[in-house]
């Protein structure tokens, strides 16, 4: 198998396996919220929904792990762009371009000329070199958010740490565009989006329905 077929397998898995559910959950917990927050605001009790805010949370950090992970045995954003680094020469500008239509190849050639070098036609190391050293500083930052979150208790008194979805989702926003680059370069197909799902369950039927009786 060569590398680029090796590449493509990786962001294959990253999208099925951490991506698209991390888009549906999202996508199920924003509505989730739209429909919840009516109630909080008239001051009924929130338990329930702080069950489910912290749970989510969790599910999020989880994601941000999951993409930053250097653990071999995984498929992350992190391990996708080390082997790209270490192995840069693999991905030349002509083959690039070639796998566009030829009605694309103009737009290519321009993306490749100011994304990666109007210089070498291979990707320079020093690309993927930054790419990971940002998503080593994301990691290192992640862990941090997770360690109050998640693992550690705070021992400041009646101090509760509060996990900031928008920061949470800035972050994975980021490893996609980051995952999406790359699956380019490859011939993959990660989009650069994190809200390209829809859901068809109609799950919010549930909320249509009383659930107690009394």
């Amino acid at each position: 198998m060569s590398k680029l077929q090796k590449w493509r397998r990786w962001c294959l898995r990253i999208e099925e396996d951490i991506l698209l559910p991390y888009k549906f959950n999202k996508l199920v917990a924003e509505e989730y919220f739209s429909i919840i927050k009516p109630h909080l605001d008239e001051g009924k009790p929130a338990t329930f929904h702080n069950w489910c805010s912290d749970n989510y949370g969790v599910s999020i950090a989880l994601v941000l792990r999951k993409l930053t992970d250097g653990d071999k045995r995984v498929y992350s954003v992190r391990r996708l762009v080390g082997d790209i680094q270490a192995n840069s020469k693999c991905i030349k500008k002509a083959s690039y371009i070639k796998r566009y239509p030829v009605h694309f190849r103009k737009y290519a050639e321009d993306r490749w000329n100011s994304e990666v070098s109007n210089r070498h036609n291979y990707l320079p190391a020093s690309i993927p070199a930054n790419h990971l050293a940002e998503i080593e500083a994301i990691s290192q930052r992640i862990n941090s958010i997770t360690n109050k979150f998640i693992a550690h208790t705070n021992r400041a008194k009646n101090k509760r740490f509060t996990l900031k979805f928008d920061e949470i989702y800035d972050v994975i926003r980021r490893l996609i565009s980051i995952a999406a680059f790359y699956s380019d370069l490859v011939g993959a197909q990660i989009p650069d989006d994190d809200a390209n799902v829809s859901d068809f369950t109609e799950w919010k039927d549930i909320f249509r329905e009383a659930w107690l009786n009394s």
